[in-house]
C-alpha cells in the first residue's frame, strides 16, 4: 500500500512503529528541505511515489529509468545513478541511470568506471554516506579525468554510497549535484540516506528475483537455440555473449578469431571490411547498418558468410542487455541439421521418412542413409517418392535446399 497511508498521522494507534519513525524522521528533516509544511501530506505522498517506483523497478527491470527519474524529481538533483561494478572476469560494467542518455552511460561503464575516485572510495567504505570531500579536494578534482567528465555535462559534486551486492556485482547508489547546487547540506545527506535504504532493498530484492540478468538469460536461451554460430557486441565491439556454435569455431581457430576481446580474421583487407561493418560504416556492397562479408579459412575449406546486423534497442531494454550489433557466421562447410519430429509434425511425413530426410540434408546419398538406417536401397528410395510427394519437390537437389533452409530451426 501507499507509504503515505501507513505513516499518516491520522492512524494513530494503528501506525507500526517503523512507520511513525519514518514519518517523524521525513516530517522533521526533510520536508522543509523539499519546501513542505510540517502536516507533510503531498511530500510524503511524493515519498511514497517514489520507494513504490523502486520496489516497483525489481520486478521489472524496463521501470529502473522511472523510477531513477523520480528519485531525481524527489531530491532535486542533477542525476540518479545505480553503478554496477563487476565483481569476476568477463562482467561487464553496466549503469543504470535516470534522465543521464544510454550513450553517457555506456562511454562512464567503459572509460571511466575502472578508474572512478569515487567508485573507489565507496568499495572501500562500504558503510555510511559519502560526499567528495572525504576523498578529495577542488584541486584534485580539476586533475582528475572523471571530474572532467563530469564537468562537461555540467556535473561537480555528489552523494554516494554502497548498495549491496549481487551475484555478478558490486552496487553503488549516488545522487550527481551540479557545480551551481554546490556540496551537499545536512538535508540532502538525510534525504539521500532514507531513499538509499529502500534503494538498497529494491536492488537486493531485484536480484533474488532474478531480474538484473533475465533478459540476458532469455537472449542466452534464444542464441543457444541457433545452429549458426552468433555473437553479440557491445557498443565499442567487444565480445559480451557468444553461442555453443561461436564457441566451437574460434575452437577450430580456422580463419576467425578472438583478441582482447574482438573478432579478427587472417587478411588485413577482410579485417578492414569487417571493422567497417561493426562500426556500422557503409562500403561499396552494403548500405549503412550492417552487411555481409567472407572471411577466408587456412584449412582451404570455403570461406565463412560472416553477416552483421546492428540492433536498435530501446533505452530500458539497452540498459539491461549492452548489446549494439549480432554478428551470424555461417559455415557452408557445416552439416546440416533438421529436426525430425518437425518434418513429422509439419508435413506428415512417417518417423521412417523424416529420418531418411534428415541424413541426406545432412550430407548423405541414398545409399549412405538406407545404411545408416539399415534398411535396403530400394526400400529408401520408395521412401523418398513419399518424402518428394509429401513436401511438393520433384529431385533431391530441391529437398536438399528445402531441408537446410529449415535447418535453421532449432529447439
Amino acid at each position: 500500500g501507499s507509504l503515505c497511508h501507513a505513516v499518516s498521522p491520522a492512524g494513530g494507534a494503528h501506525c507500526t512503529d517503523a512507520a511513525r519513525s519514518i514519518y517523524s524522521t521525513l516530517t522533521v528533516r526533510y520536508i522543509p528541505y523539499l519546501g513542505g509544511k510540517p502536516e507533510g501530506g503531498p511530500v510524503l505522498e511524493r515519498f511514497s511515489a517514489t520507494i513504490e517506483k523502486l520496489y516497483a523497478a525489481a520486478g521489472d527491470p524496463g521501470r529502473w529509468r522511472e523510477a531513477l527519474v523520480a528519485v531525481e524529481d524527489l531530491t532535486g538533483s542533477a542525476g540518479a545513478v545505480i553503478d554496477l561494478v563487476p565483481r569476476g572476469e568477463g562482467i561487464p560494467p553496466r549503469v543504470i541511470a535516470g534522465s543521464f542518455g544510454i550513450e553517457e552511460c555506456a562511454t562512464y561503464a567503459r572509460d571511466y568506471m575502472p578508474i572512478c575516485p569515487r567508485i573507489r572510495f565507496g568499495l572501500e567504505h562500504p558503510l555510511g554516506t559519502q560526499y567528495d570531500y572525504l576523498f578529495i579536494d577542488e584541486t584534485g578534482m580539476d586533475r582528475d579525468p572523471v571530474y572532467s567528465w563530469f564537468g562537461s555535462y555540467g556535473l561537480r559534486y555528489h552523494i554516494g554510497a554502497w548498495a549491496g551486492r549481487t551475484r555478478n556485482y558490486d552496487a553503488t547508489f549516488s545522487l550527481q549535484r551540479s557545480r551551481r547546487q554546490g556540496h551537499a547540506e545536512k538535508a540532502d545527506l538525510a534525504l539521500f540516506e532514507a531513499v538509499k535504504r529502500h534503494a538498497s532493498r529494491a536492488l537486493d530484492l531485484a536480484d533474488q528475483l532474478g531480474t538484473f540478468d533475465a533478459r540476458e538469460r532469455v537472449g542466452s536461451v534464444v542464441l543457444e537455440a541457433l545452429p549458426q554460430a552468433v555473437f553479440a557486441l557491445s557498443g565499442d565491439g567487444l565480445v559480451v555473449q557468444a553461442n555453443a556454435a561461436a564457441l566451437a569455431l574460434l575452437d577450430r581457430n580456422d580463419g576467425l578469431g578472438l583478441k582482447q576481446g574482438r573478432l579478427t580474421v587472417g587478411l588485413p583487407a577482410e579485417q578492414a571490411r569487417l571493422d567497417r561493418l561493426l562500426r556500422c560504416e557503409p562500403t561499396p556492397e552494403s548500405p549503412p547498418g550492417g552487411g555481409w562479408t567472407k572471411v577466408s579459412r587456412s584449412s582451404q575449406a570455403p570461406p565463412y558468410a560472416v553477416f552483421v546486423a546492428p540492433l536498435e534497442l530501446d533505452e530500458e531494454l539497452l540498459a539491461a542487455i549492452p548489446v549494439t550489433r549480432i554478428v551470424i557466421v555461417h559455415d557452408p562447410a557445416g552439416r546440416h541439421h533438421v529436426d525430425s519430429a518437425m518434418l513429422v509434425t509439419i508435413y506428415g511425413l512417417t518417423e521412417t521418412e523424416a529420418r531418411l530426410a534428415a541424413a541426406i540434408a545432412g550430407g548423405h546419398s541414398l545409399e549412405s542413409a538406407a545404411a545408416t538406417m539399415g534398411s535396403r536401397a530400394g526400400t529408401a528410395r520408395s521412401h523418398l517418392k513419399s518424402v518428394f510427394a509429401k513436401l511438393g519437390v520433384n529431385r533431391q537437389q530441391d529437398l536438399v535446399r528445402l531441408l537446410v533452409s529449415l535447418s535453421a530451426i532449432r529447439i
